[in-house]
């Protein structure tokens, strides 16, 4: 009975997450820009450019077929040939900071953002020695990274099918997050 409680608080939080992407317009929509992945230079202002299309692949195992920037602060690796159809998956790359504008530093959004998926009774780990501060949200399949005091992202893991997050899943987001943090020294 407990299993099947904690699975439906999933999957309303899952319901409840992707209705806020939707309606804040960070899902990919037909006309969005779509980019061939050929692992452009590190840029702050695109989040496409964040990670290595090969250490997402040597993460995952699967090839990245496309690249779409949703907004200007999204951004939706395709791996596989069809997203959408298990056992493929997207990578959504999210900067935090800069861009948002209710905060003067990435320390306040990072400690924001942890705060309200805390009080979301989120289960939350932390992660060390990656970037300034860091944590995974186990619920939703995603990694929060706060890389310095003026540049912060979330990678999130979006199977096909919306199988929940394994502990594998979680390793590999932390192998691309060690990367794009070292990228963004460069």
């Amino acid at each position: 009975m407990r299993r099947i409680t904690k699975l439906l608080a999933w999957i309303g939080t899952v319901c409840v997450l992707s209705a806020g992407l939707l309606g804040a317009g960070l899902v990919p929509r037909a006309g969005a820009s779509t980019r061939v992945a050929t692992g452009p230079k590190f840029a702050f202002d695109d989040p496409c450019t964040y990670p290595r299309r090969s250490v997402v692949k040597r993460s995952f195992g699967k090839p990245v077929t496309a690249a779409t920037l949703s907004g200007a602060s999204v951004c939706y690796l395709s791996l596989g040939p069809d997203p959408d159809v298990a056992p493929n998956a997207r990578l959504a790359i999210t900067r935090e900071f800069p861009g948002n504008r209710d905060f003067t530093t990435a320390r306040e959004q990072f400690e924001d953002k942890r705060a309200i998926e805390n009080l979301s009774a989120f289960e939350l780990a932390d992660v060390f020695d990656l970037g300034r501060a860091a944590y995974s949200n186990l619920t939703t399949g995603a990694v929060t990274v706060l890389a310095n005091k003026k540049f912060g992202f979330t990678l999130s893991w979006i199977p096909a099918g919306g199988a929940a997050i394994t502990p594998r899943e979680i390793k590999a987001l932390e192998r691309i997050a060690h990367d794009i943090v070292a990228r963004s020294r460069d």
